[in-house]
């Protein structure tokens, strides 16, 4: 469990205003296409709850996917080496997929499950993460759909956690005056 107090970052109000934001811009892009619906992969467990938001301000067809891929552990800091351990999709040939991931700061876990992705020969591959923390990145990443960018600090709630606690939350929160 973490230590000192939470304070709010990121309000669950502000939070449903840029989720309908993202979702607006995704529909624009994919106004047009109506040959193929858009598969829409969400890396667990953390982008779940953006995920099912999202996906609720789309105007389109999609098809739901999820990835658990990660490269925290148990820690407040990515150990770079990323593991997918699950996948529900065994066909990606010839669509177009987004993959949604809940925060990006490294970029090491969404560029290494983007590079798996291509494996399956999707038509194209973009990526929307509702967290960025540019100021951590490592890798040369292209982020087509970004959220809010939130300073270097940890952060829980809205589907993020510590240890697996705090998904829960509705705010997304800071921990101030303590250690994990």
């Amino acid at each position: 469990m973490l230590n000192g107090h939470r304070e709010v970052l990121v309000s669950r109000e502000k939070i449903a205003e840029t989720v309908a934001e993202i979702g607006a811009a995704i529909n624009r892009d994919y106004a047009n296409q109506t040959d193929r619906p858009l598969v829409v992969v969400s890396l667990l467990k953390g982008a779940m709850v953006f995920t099912a938001d999202l996906i609720r301000h789309l105007e389109m067809p999609i098809r739901l996917e999820v990835m658990v891929a990660s490269s925290y552990g148990d820690g407040t800091v990515s150990t770079r080496q990323v593991n997918v351990k699950y996948q529900s999709f065994d066909d990606l040939e010839g669509c177009d997929v987004l993959l949604v991931d809940d925060i990006t700061d490294s970029g090491n876990t969404l560029k290494a499950v983007g590079e798996y992705i291509k494996q399956y020969k999707p038509a194209s591959v973009r990526y929307c993460s509702f967290l960025d923390k540019p100021s951590r990145r490592e890798v040369d990443i292209h982020i087509d759909y970004i959220g809010l960018d939130v300073p270097d600090e940890f952060v829980i709630g809205y589907g993020l956690d510590y240890a697996g606690n705090y998904r829960e939350l509705a705010d997304i929160c800071v921990v101030r005056g303590g250690e994990a």
